[in-house]
């Protein structure tokens, strides 16, 4: 009986967040803050960060949102009057006088007559064409291996980026110098960070022999995309690495051909599974048994996905095009040949220096929320 009634008290609950999320997702909010100065700041992100409680458990998904929270409270502390809207904005109720404008989304009509404001863009990816070109061309080797067409999921529309007075680019020097020379003149870089897991989930990671774990990689794709994120090259990589298991996250459902593509080369060493809440026990359960993480995207501004699991200790080794500095992961390139030398060389090391660079990816991790605040106190002075 418990398990029934709880059971359906799940199920409700379930429903009433997905409404939550369908209601707020791109309701504005004014003023979030109540407060009465005299200089205004609109914000242009997802709105939805600001409806929900911050003990929800939405935000325990990605440091996306506490990110906007952050740049919010950043604002309130400059004595700014903030306003929330989504992309989605009605172009026609757009009137106000703002002092500053943040914006997340391409959509430029939103900004005709807004000549006395000073206009800020905030990039979380490589510059357009770097990123189309970069998808194309991992396509393409896939048409030549298949003889199959695969479609791109995570082509980027191009951008106006004259109408901005600065862009805030959260990524590294490599993913500034995707963007033309004249556009580099407007960036300021930024980075990325993680989620805060609980102090009882790094004790966990501790207590996992690492010989237990070495043999083990983790993959976190996302919810779409899985040839931008390079899952085409960890999966024939492993294909031939029988004695190392590969654990990859990913919405299959939204990349069916992909996968269908790419069956056969599926062998019982490589586990894929749905993409879920990085907090959750499911997820945690594997990823502690894991000791090295890849991230093998072709266009990225600065993984958070790869921040998180190296707050709990994993080694990162990942493509330059991840946007982490370069000399905090180990770097490869997006080829077959040399990414199975690679993993051949960190199962080779001993336990002692898997530890030492353990514990050089928690630490490199844990430094990057107070730089981000720290770039937010001296980009938006």
């Amino acid at each position: 009986m418990f398990y029934f009634l709880n059971t359906i008290i799940k199920r409700i609950s379930g429903r009433y967040l997905r409404y939550q999320l369908e209601e707020y997702w791109y309701k504005s909010k004014k003023n979030i803050f109540q407060t009465k100065y005299k200089k205004k700041a609109l914000f242009i992100t997802l709105p939805i960060t600001f409806h929900l409680k911050e003990n929800n458990k939405w935000f325990n998904r990605d440091s996306l949102y506490e990110r906007d929270r952050l740049i919010a409270n950043h604002l309130n502390k400059k004595k700014y009057q903030v306003d929330i809207e989504s992309s989605e904005i009605n172009t026609n109720n757009f009137d106000k006088d703002y002092d500053l404008i943040i914006n997340m989304n391409s959509n430029i009509q939103i900004f005709k007559n807004k000549e006395n404001a000073k206009i800020i863009y905030l990039a979380t990816t490589s510059y357009y064409k770097f990123n189309n070109q970069s998808e194309k061309k991992r396509k393409d080797r896939i048409k030549k291996k298949f003889n199959i067409e695969l479609p791109l999921k995570r082509q980027i529309n191009e951008t106006n980026f004259e109408i901005y007075n600065e862009i805030f680019l959260i990524g590294n020097s490599f993913t500034k110098n995707t963007y033309p020379k004249i556009i580099q003149k407007k960036i300021k870089l930024m980075t990325n960070f993680p989620i805060e897991f609980s102090k009882r989930n790094i004790l966990k990671v501790k207590r996992v022999n690492i010989n237990q774990r070495k043999k083990n990689f983790l993959f976190l794709g996302s919810s779409k995309g899985a040839i931008h994120k390079g899952i085409d090259i960890a999966i024939e990589t492993f294909s031939r690495l029988h004695d190392f298991n590969l654990f990859i996250f990913t919405k299959q459902k939204n990349d069916t051909e992909f996968f269908e593509t790419y069956k056969n080369h599926i062998n019982k060493n490589i586990h894929i599974y749905d993409f879920i809440d990085i907090k959750s026990e499911d997820f945690l359960e594997i990823a502690l048994n894991c000791q090295f993480a890849l991230s093998l995207s072709c266009s990225e501004g600065m993984s958070g996905s790869l921040l998180n699991v190296m707050s709990l200790g994993i080694i990162p080794i990942a493509t330059k095009e991840t946007g982490i500095e370069l000399d905090k992961v180990f770097i490869v390139e997006d080829d077959i040949n040399l990414l199975e030398k690679k993993i051949k060389f960190f199962n080779n090391l001993t336990n002692k220096e898997i530890h030492k660079l353990s514990e050089r990816a928690s630490k490199i991790s844990d430094t990057k929320k107070r730089e981000f605040i720290d770039s937010l106190e001296k980009l938006l002075q």
